[in-house]
């Protein structure tokens, strides 16, 4: 039983360190990086653009080629910066799915830190709470399984649909 209680302090350290990344100082600070990335794209698009217009390529063109392409590129970006900002926020659905273990796994913890470390005497988990913990362990792999589904997507996933 220490084994499995020290296994699911582990679990319940990694996926508090993984939360952290959702929240906080932490989230704060590369959401100011995106923010500040987003106004060097506008002040690079606001400067090439005014040199396009005073610098006409072709003559019988309102507008300089390379135009056309800045255009599609900053296009690119804000959608590339879009996508890493649903990833960064866990928008995405990774930082409700680990919120959702995070609450069994810190009862579990709870009961087996009280039956091996009771002061006066030692409790025994009953044979229902081994099913129960048995159930589950099932149930956790299918979050941690929709939670890894979740990492690379870069659709922001409503609350609704997380909670399947």
């Amino acid at each position: 039983m220490e084994g499995l209680w020290s296994e699911l302090k582990g679990w319940q350290d990694t996926f508090t360190k993984g939360l952290e990344q959702f929240g906080g100082e932490v989230l704060h600070e590369r959401q100011q990086e995106i923010k500040q990335l987003r106004t060097l794209v506008q002040t690079l698009t606001d400067t090439a653009v005014q040199l396009f217009t005073r610098h006409k390529c072709l003559p019988d063109s309102p507008n300089c080629p390379e135009h056309d392409t800045l255009l599609l590129l900053v296009t690119n970006i804000e959608t590339h910066m879009s996508i890493t900002d649903t990833r960064l926020s866990g928008e995405n659905g990774v930082a409700a799915g680990l919120i959702r273990l995070m609450a069994p796994l810190e009862t579990w913890d709870t009961k087996l830190n009280l039956a091996l470390h009771k002061d006066s005497e030692k409790l025994y988990l009953a044979d229902s709470d081994w099913l129960k913990m048995r159930a589950a362990l099932k149930d956790w792999l299918g979050q941690v399984k929709t939670i890894r589904q979740c990492v690379g997507t870069t659709s922001i996933t409503s609350s609704q649909e997380t909670t399947r």
